[in-house]
């Protein structure tokens, strides 16, 4: 019996044969009955392994021979005819809508308004109830910009199409030319910047396109819609080229269900109108692409000759003694050693990939936020040194950890280490396994004595042994701790929730939506969501980063007014100020946020 890896090994051959078709008659064999044809067959291992190898050369033979005679034939289909015939379709049924033709005379209501009170009557309605009227006028003109895209879609794929072999080979050969010349961002970078419509790189978009034409059309339809629309025209007309008249009038009439389907029908039609911009670019690009295809071709084939003859040192002399001084530096180049330098230094250009003007935004928030910090003492003796900690986030944490020590006791030490407000920040002596009270008091208070050379014993000292013992020390947390809880518990509640909302829709835009033709958006979003996750984790910590500062010690744990008096009077001119200014910044960088998020989010879908 066949061991259990002999077995296998049949069963890899029968899957890599295509199925068991072992004969040249092509017939198929299970695996079982590939394995026992094998078994019977009495060859020898090398005779078997030259009958699979002229089985391999038989079926790639076969499968020449069907691919030049499909070839012969032009067999190629081309899927996107059948998709423009059905956006179209889809097109003139939301043109022939009555929805469509009352949104689309609502633009004759602004006959009696200038530009600019048009675009403050448009601003004041969408500011009131988030309804863009230009986009809803816009669905009458999705029939022409579509079905230009259709068009033009459906004819340069069926150019590419009339003799895909051809158009095949040059547009690889150029894209694996164009991998020489620059960088390449993705595997299929070059190549779809030139077949990539018909590759179904945009697939996704025109699936979008075909669904939301469907949404629109459905919207258009709900009872209400076209009256209101109707409506909407006759409030524009009345007003008379008086803003404050027609934003009254539209808003009045936007209200309940009807508010929330525009609010959804406005975005959704601008969404369309980006994607079948896009769409239309692409195919603008390709064709131009294609047509200096063949001149590239050439171009960059002759640079290749010419770089690999600069490598020979017969040609290069040719090329040394007639090209310019641009040309000598490039074949200079060429003929560098790895791990040397390039002639006359490495040479740097402008990446076109990073927005100069978001680099100069990014450098002038990091120098705003570094002015309002004290920065870094320059003498470790200064009171400003001891109050002074790390702003490194890697190393240390902005919460306070629940381990931290309060405040330390004036009997502690006799030469207390007090910070900027008179507290003393000395550590805490720890009371050892067994001791009791008294016992403690007199050991810290003894130890204290001796290290500052006091004697060990006195009459004074007795006495407060004494008094500590019977009121010892006890932890006491300042009600001025629950007032600034009290504070900002409201605000950063609502914070944290409208940026986890925020952050949400962004990191599901990632996943769910397209940015084929748009990486620097997706990298942008990358950007913001690590800008607003640290403006959420400094609003988390507002309260938890100072509520160390609020814990003192007290005589029998009774809170001591004068304390209470000096942390309140801490709190008001210095950690509050210190955390309203954080929660400002952190306000401001949201809204931000929230204005560029969605202006990505109108090129998105």
């Amino acid at each position: 019996m066949a061991s259990e890896a002999e077995i296998e090994r049949l069963y890899q051959l029968f899957v890599t044969n295509g199925g068991g078709a072992l004969s040249f008659s092509g017939t198929n064999l299970t695996p079982k009955q590939y394995s026992d044809a094998t078994a019977i067959s009495k060859l020898t291992p090398l005779e078997m392994a030259q009958l699979e190898a002229r089985q391999h050369q038989y079926n790639r033979q076969k499968a020449l021979g069907v691919i030049s005679d499909e070839i012969g034939n032009n067999t190629f289909s081309n899927p996107y005819a059948a998709r423009g015939i059905y956006g179209n379709s889809l097109l003139s049924g939301l043109h022939g809508s009555s929805g469509s033709i009352a949104a689309g005379l609502i633009n004759g209501g602004f006959s009696g308004f200038s530009d600019v009170n048009r675009a403050l009557l448009v601003a004041g309605v969408l500011s009131k109830t988030g309804v863009d009227l230009e986009k809803i006028i816009k669905v009458a003109g999705l029939m022409t910009l579509g079905g230009a895209m259709y068009t033009s879609l459906t004819n340069h794929t069926n150019g590419q199409t009339a003799n895909l072999p051809k158009t095949l080979e040059d547009a690889s050969a150029l894209s694996t030319m164009n991998e020489q010349f620059g960088e390449q961002g993705s595997p299929c970078g070059f190549f779809n910047e030139l077949m990539g419509i018909l590759g179904g790189v945009y697939d996704g978009t025109l699936n979008f396109i075909e669904t939301a034409i469907g949404d629109i059309t459905s919207l258009l339809a709900k009872t209400g819609i076209t009256a209101v629309l109707s409506s909407i025209l006759s409030a524009l007309t009345g007003a008379a080229g008086v803003v404050a008249t027609g934003i009254a009038g539209v808003v009045a009439l936007i209200t309940g269900g009807i508010a929330t389907i525009l609010k959804t029908l406005s975005p959704l039609i601008g969404k369309v109108m980006s994607a079948m911009s896009d769409i239309t670019s692409q195919i603008a690009n390709e064709i131009s692409s294609l047509t200096d295809m063949a001149a590239q071709l050439l171009k960059k084939a002759f640079a290749l000759l010419i770089g690999s003859a600069g490598l020979d040192p017969c040609k290069r002399a040719v090329l040394d003694n007639t090209g310019s001084a641009n040309m000598k530096d490039a074949i200079a180049q060429l003929n560098q050693p790895l791990g040397t330098a390039a002639p006359g230094g490495i040479g740097t250009t402008v990446d076109t990939r990073v927005n100069a003007g978001e680099v100069m935004m990014q450098l002038s928030q990091a120098q705003a936020e570094a002015l309002l910090r004290a920065g870094v003492p320059q003498s470790p003796f200064t009171e400003a040194a001891k109050e002074y900690s790390t702003w490194d986030s890697a190393l240390h944490s902005t919460a306070t950890n629940s381990s931290i020590r309060p405040k330390g006791t004036p009997s502690d030490t006799t030469v207390p280490s007090t910070d900027a407000h008179g507290f003393n920040t000395s550590l805490l002596p720890v009371r050892r396994d067994g001791e009791s009270m008294a016992e403690f008091v007199l050991r810290t208070q003894t130890e204290s004595s001796i290290s500052a050379g006091a004697p060990e014993t006195s009459a004074s000292s007795t006495t407060a042994l004494e008094s500590d013992a019977i009121n010892p020390k006890l932890q006491v947390y300042s009600r001025n701790g629950e007032q600034m809880k009290r504070d900002w518990s409201s605000k950063q509640l609502s914070y944290v929730t409208t940026s986890q909302a925020m952050m949400s829709q962004m990191r599901n835009a990632l996943t769910t939506k397209q940015f084929v033709g748009k990486a620097s958006l997706s990298s942008r979003v990358t950007q913001l969501l690590d800008t607003q996750y640290a403006n959420q984790q400094v609003v988390k910590n507002l309260t938890k980063k100072y509520m160390e500062q609020f814990y003192y010690w007290a005589e029998g744990g009774i809170p001591s007014r004068v304390t209470e008096k000096k942390i309140r009077f801490i709190y008001n001119t210095s950690i509050k100020p210190a955390q309203t200014r954080a929660y400002n910044n952190a306000v401001t960088s949201m809204a931000d946020i929230l204005i560029e998020w969605t202006s990505i989010d109108n090129q998105i879908y």
